[in-house]
């Protein structure tokens, strides 16, 4: 500091000499303001020479302070260790004969994946109209937590909090999933009060779920993942993270990845353990019981696989380009085409097949275990190629997906348990996206479309299954039949934002079967299903959907059964109404 101060002052004084030469009056320093009266290089007493160095670097200390501020202020806050992002939400749903009508007591079949409400099955109930609604409650709190280990190593994961749990099916009233009354409150109308959820007491799940957890660590050749971590692609058709808050469900593969980038395109290559067969652990488990030595699956230690022949394993690889969205923008707005691209290659395969449980049975023995061991020898093969295109007010999205296998042999796969036959396995679905925007961006309309392979003479093998998490309607395919399966539909849809937070939207989802003799009606047509939604979005997170769906379903829902009684052949309308709030951080 002592030097920098020095060269100011030499600057000062020969910036006067400087002005002094030319014959110009001498602008004195802001300092020296005091000092007009007195000749600048005249003599000084030595009180008024120590006033003038004060002066000088309380001056000099001044001008200084303010870069170093600026400075201060250039610098990057300290990472936090800690960062959580996720969603809480809580959905009301009413369901108006989604069992379709076609519920028979008497076998128990229908045409409907929707059960029918309880008092359905009350022989003793009066005669006459039964109720025909479902209500109900659900939440979730899903919490994405960071551990920042230091700018290039975090620890991330997912951990979901009364994950999908029914408001009111804790009570004090139950003490256990059995139905057993607690007999301090013996009366389910005095219960007014909800039990922590705990897994197997009152609760199939517990009240927190982890659902994955893994590590990243940057390297300047790319991103290492290893751990339990989701996998998504293209639109979601076959693999899908289900991070969308009105998800369910959500991929996850337990191995490792690694994430570069390559003349511009992400390359992701990786390998993982998609099923071990049954798990156990040493010091004598299942071999020293009969010398009393026995150690029980509850007992703490390390778990492992007790045989990797009849392991799954799998590898993929993921070549895409994927602009960021801010990017995208711009080169919309300089009139540009926005293209993404990309293409997933996958392969599994598995040698020989223990059909054993995850968890070994404690009283079982090596022998028994090994009796249970096929030679499967099935190989299966996946390709996805997704596009993405945008241009001024036209987006366009889509996905094709095909799988191909072979299991030489079948057997433990079938009904008949000695069935061995081999099977090819070939499966293909596609899926589109399109919106087109008019009015400055507040009316959107579009066309979607899709299509999945049905099980040729009732095999599976032919049947291919879009991604539950990748929904296009209220009720058929998300309800009713579960997913998109042997089936095309064509979805046309109209939305309007009212203002920047409210928007209005209707689908109208005309859905068809791909073989008729695969439905329960021995017809192709499915369904007509009208869904509207209002939605409020705010500016910090929060937001609120109202949503209602009908379907009109047609003769490929109804009962074929000539031994079905005529009341439940026919397939009645259905009705959905959602209420669905989340906050979002």
């Amino acid at each position: 500091m002592l030097s920098r101060n020095c060269l100011f002052v030499c600057f000062i004084f020969s910036s006067g000499a400087l002005f002094a030469e030319k014959g110009e009056d001498l602008p004195l320093p802001p300092f020296a303001s005091s000092l007009k009266e007195k000749p600048l290089f005249g003599k000084l007493s030595e009180d008024e020479m120590a006033v003038l160095k004060a002066t000088i670097k309380s001056e000099i200390l001044q001008e200084l302070k303010a870069p170093e501020q600026e400075w201060k202020q250039e610098v990057q806050p300290k990472l936090n260790f800690l960062a959580l992002d996720g969603y809480f939400r809580m959905r009301t749903e009413a369901f108006n004969h989604c069992d379709l009508g076609t519920y028979v007591l008497a076998d128990g079949s229908g045409t409907s994946g929707c059960p029918p409400p309880l008092s359905y099955f009350n022989e003793a109930a009066e005669p006459g109209p039964r109720l025909s609604w479902l209500l109900s409650a659900n939440m979730r709190l899903r919490v994405n937590p960071t551990l920042n280990v230091s700018e290039d190593i975090r620890i991330k994961g997912t951990v979901d909090v009364f994950d999908n749990l029914v408001l009111g099916s804790t009570p004090l009233y139950m003490t256990g999933i059995t139905n057993f009354p607690n007999p301090n409150m013996p009366w389910s109308i005095l219960a007014s009060t909800q039990n922590t959820p705990l897994v197997g007491i009152n609760n199939p799940y517990g009240s927190i779920n982890v659902k994955r957890l893994w590590g990243e660590v940057t390297t300047p050749a790319g991103e290492l993942r290893f751990g339990r971590m989701p996998i998504q692609f293209g639109l979601g058709l076959f693999y899908n993270a289900g991070n969308l808050d009105t998800n369910d469900q959500g991929d996850n593969v337990d191995g490792v990845m690694f994430a570069t980038r390559v003349f511009g395109h992400y390359l992701i290559p990786g390998v993982s353990m998609s099923y071990t067969g049954a798990i156990g652990k040493g010091r004598g488990y299942n071999f020293l019981h009969k010398a009393g030595k026995m150690l029980f699956n509850s007992e703490p230690g390390q778990r492992y696989d007790l045989d990797p022949a009849d392991n799954v394993y799998s590898a993929f690889l993921m070549f895409s380009k994927k602009d960021k969205e801010i990017d995208a923008k711009v080169l919309l707005n300089e009139g540009k085409v926005v293209l993404n691209y990309g293409v997933l290659g996958s392969y599994r395969f598995q040698l020989q097949d223990s059909m054993h449980s995850k968890q070994v049975d404690v009283l079982g023995t090596l022998n028994e275990y090994e009796k249970k061991m096929v030679a499967r020898n099935a190989h299966l093969g996946v390709l996805s190629f997704w596009g993405d295109i945008r241009f001024h007010k036209l987006h366009l999205e889509a996905e094709a997906v095909g799988v191909l296998g072979h299991i030489a042999d079948s057997q433990g796969l079938w009904v008949d348990s000695e069935h061995k036959v081999p099977i090819w396995i070939i499966q293909g679905g596609v899926a589109l996206r399109s919106k087109y925007a008019f009015l400055k961006d507040r009316l959107e309309i579009g066309l979607d479309a899709g299509w999945a392979s049905g099980g040729s003479g009732g095999e599976p093998n032919t049947e291919f299954r879009f991604n539950p998490d990748y929904r296009i309607d209220m009720l058929l395919f998300n309800q009713i039949l579960g997913t998109i399966s042997n089936a095309y539909y064509l979805r046309p849809h109209i939305g309007y934002f009212l203002t920047d937070n409210f928007s209005i939207r209707a689908d109208v989802i005309s859905s068809f079967a791909g073989l008729a003799a695969e439905t329960s009606g021995k017809s192709n047509l499915l369904g007509l299903e009208i869904d509207g939604s209002l939605v409020y979005q705010s500016e910090e997170g929060f937001h609120v959907m109202l949503q209602y769906g009908f379907l009109f379903p047609f003769a490929g829902l109804n009962h074929d059964d000539k031994m079905v009684d005529e009341k439940f052949k026919t397939a009645s309308t259905a009705s959905a109404l959602r209420l669905f709030a989340g906050i979002s951080f």
